[in-house]
């Protein structure tokens, strides 16, 4: 299927009521355009799972899938939505990175070398903040997260789901870089 055939996009959401978008950029704009213009749906969620929505800088360069932009769209086009923000996924540091699961090739990370490279020994971080602070990283698992998507959708039905709010928090752990590094050196110290 073409991403920039519209009529094509439409006709396969027929009856759909809710969209779990995993594709970022142009393809994922394109999906929100069709799917506003199908009566069935219900609520989009866009492919976006990383730190809250309100923490964000308004203009991010390091946003490269554009998810400001189809959040935006989504706004302009009055079409519900909620963003799952999870953090990073688990996965990233195990072996190949996101990309092991054929994911991740638009953004940092789909490599194993994401922060840490476990198979190289290597590191490329910044513990604190730029007030001391130690910095803090938030992870779930990409499992438990649909396992979440899934309970939500299960509880709520089709009608419960235009009470979802725009922004709904999944988090697994959090710790600190410094703790992230710790687990990593344990882990690369018994292979």
């Amino acid at each position: 299927m073409s991403y920039e055939d519209s009529a094509c996009l439409q006709y396969a959401l027929r009856g759909t009521n809710l969209v779990i978008s995993t594709i970022p950029g142009d393809a994922q704009l394109a999906l929100i355009d069709a799917a506003r213009r199908t009566p069935s749906i219900r609520r989009f969620i866009p492919s976006e799972f990383e730190g809250k929505l309100s923490s964000r800088p308004v203009h991010d360069p390091l946003d490269l899938r554009n998810i400001a932009g189809a959040i935006t769209l989504l706004q302009s086009h009055r079409l519900p939505y909620t963003v799952l923000t999870c953090g990073l996924f688990y996965e990233r540091f195990g072996p190949g990175g996101l990309g092991a699961y054929g994911m991740g090739a638009h953004c940092a990370g789909a490599s194993s070398a994401f922060l840490v490279d476990i198979g190289a020994g290597a590191a490329d971080v910044v513990e604190r903040d730029r007030d001391g602070k130690d910095v803090v990283v938030v992870m779930t698992s990409m499992a438990d997260v649909a396992r979440y998507v899934a309970a939500m959708i299960e509880m709520a039905g089709v009608e419960g789901m235009r009470s979802w709010p725009q922004e709904v928090r999944v988090r697994g752990d959090a710790m600190t870089i410094s703790t992230l590094l710790d687990v990593c050196q344990s882990v690369y110290r018994s292979e």
